[in-house]
Order: C-alpha cells, then structure tokens, then sequence
C-alpha cells in the first residue's frame, strides 16, 4: 500500500490548522506601514536526490494556490477572530487573505475600519472541519516577511481540537512560528508535559535568520 503523502502551500495538518499574521503592541507598528506574507507555490510532483521518491506515497490532499481572487473554501476556511494574542486581530475579508495566481498572500496592517474598530487586523486560514489525517508525509512550502509586530505561523491541530483535552493537553505541532522580530524561527511541540499554561514550552528546536 502506497504511504500517503499530503502537499500543502500553507499552514496544513495532521488534523488541523492554522496560519496566522498577528500584530503586536501598538507602538511597535509603524502607523503607515503594511506587512506581507507570501506563501510560495510548490511543484507536487518535484522529486530531489535527497528525497524518497514519491511513486511511495499517494497524493490524498494539496493545494497550489494558484488562481486568483479567494481561496478554495471547499480547503480552508478564515482563522476565527478570538481572544487570544495570535487570533484577535483575525479579520475575514478579502483584504488580508487572499490568492495572486501564484501565492496565498496573508496581509497584516494598522488600517482604520471603521465597521471594524479594531486596532490591527491580520489574515490567517485554516482547515478544521475540512481536511484532517492520521499518519501520512505533509510537505509545506511558505515564505514570510521578517517585521516587528507580526506572529507567522503554521500550527497542526487535532480535529476536534480538544478532542483529547484543553490546551496545552490537546497536542499541538507547529511546522514553523516566527515570534515579533525574534531572529530564530521556532518547531515546537506542545503538550501537557512539556507545556506550560502561559505557552512557554521546553521541547523545540529553532533556526536562525
């Protein structure tokens, strides 16, 4: 039986996910400024030297982002606003989430929307209640824009997200999440054990800028 492999442009799961775009403090915003993240489409069937092939796997889910306008909302859906540091600001409009043929592109900015009184506002996507997997490869390609304020990141959730316990008891894999202006971009796992409640962790690695 061929291993099951899953191509994904942006944040995707095991289970669950989310991708995010998330400002800061208020003053370490520039009040004209705009940031950008741009997640770059990948070639499914591209095979390295350095990689299994893939005639091991089958393809059961991708998404190449590459049409223009809205994204596949039979894929994703927008990343809920809630209250929290990485989702408050989480705004559901073409505006911050949205596809230019080759990208998924997730703005954040310090707009004024004035039906939306909010200091900041940020585009994020997920695919809870639309895909999830057990076991199986999962291939991400993404390219972010370094910026004081911002909080890219791309999580794995399980479905239901607390199927198993509140957070951090859940579980949670982060493929990537780059904090502010930190120079270091942070894989992490979370759990009950290596968790704490406030989010500091203790298992994960990091790379460089």
């Amino acid at each position: 039986m061929n291993k099951r492999i899953l191509n994904f442009m942006t944040a995707s799961s095991l289970l669950f996910l989310c991708s995010t775009i998330v400002s800061c403090n208020k003053e370490q915003v520039d009040q004209s400024s705009n940031q950008m993240v741009s997640v770059s489409k990948t070639n499914a069937l591209t095979i390295t030297s350095s990689l299994q092939s893939l005639s091991d796997y089958e393809l059961i889910w991708s998404d190449e982002f590459n049409t223009v306008g809205g994204f596949d909302d039979s894929k994703w859906s927008y990343a809920e606003r809630g209250t929290v540091a990485w989702n408050k600001y989480m705004t559901h409009t073409s505006d911050y989430v949205s596809q230019d043929g080759n990208n998924l592109l997730l703005r954040m900015d310090n707009a004024v929307i004035p039906t939306d009184p909010v200091p900041y506002h940020s585009g994020g996507v997920k695919s809870q209640n639309k895909f999830s997997m057990t076991f199986g490869k999962v291939e991400v390609r993404a390219k972010f824009t370094q910026g004081r304020g911002s909080w890219p990141a791309i999580w794995m959730m399980p479905e239901p997200a607390t199927a198993y316990a509140g957070w951090p008891g859940c579980g949670e894999i982060d493929i990537m999440e780059h904090v502010n202006n930190e120079m270091v971009v942070h894989q992490s796992v979370h759990n009950a054990t290596v968790t704490g409640s406030g989010g500091g962790h203790k298992c994960y690695t990091f790379y460089e800028l």
